[in-house]
């Protein structure tokens, strides 16, 4: 009696590992996907909450009538956010590449009608800015 394994045995383990091989390789490559995601929405959120700071601390300086209606945008860039402190330079790595910085601006919208004022933000990386934006992307002198 011969002791050992047939050929169809040991191809039949190959193929079971191989299956178990493509199932693991596509379960973490899809859990690397996720994080990525999430990671570039988290650096997102904070470079849009520093310029809520921004906005709180600096506000947008309309000349208009107290009564009047009115609608303004600035563009404040990232850069500007992290020359100033509003966000730490570690926040905004692009997850990318990390050597580089993640750019780009905030556009604040501000407007006022009837006495209700809204504000909105929105996070735009690396595009052209939007007609009629005050750009803030000067650092502030100390």
């Amino acid at each position: 009696m011969k002791k050992g394994f047939t050929l169809v045995e040991l191809l039949a383990v190959l193929v079971i590992l191989g299956i178990i091989l493509t199932i693991t390789y596509y379960s973490v490559s899809s859990i690397l996907d996720n994080s990525e995601s999430s990671l570039s929405e988290t650096q997102k959120s904070a470079i849009v909450e520093a310029a809520k700071i921004y906005y709180l601390e600096e506000g947008m300086n309309i000349e208009t009538d107290s009564t009047a209606n009115y609608s303004g945008k600035i563009c404040v860039t990232v850069k500007y956010l992290k020359d100033n402190g509003y966000i730490d330079r570690s926040e905004v790595a692009n997850p990318e590449s990390p050597e580089s910085n993640l750019d780009g601006y905030v556009l604040i919208e501000n407007s006022k009608v009837d006495n209700e004022y809204t504000d909105k933000y929105s996070y735009d990386y690396n595009s052209g800015t939007p007609s009629g934006c005050v750009i803030v992307d000067v650092p502030s002198t100390p």
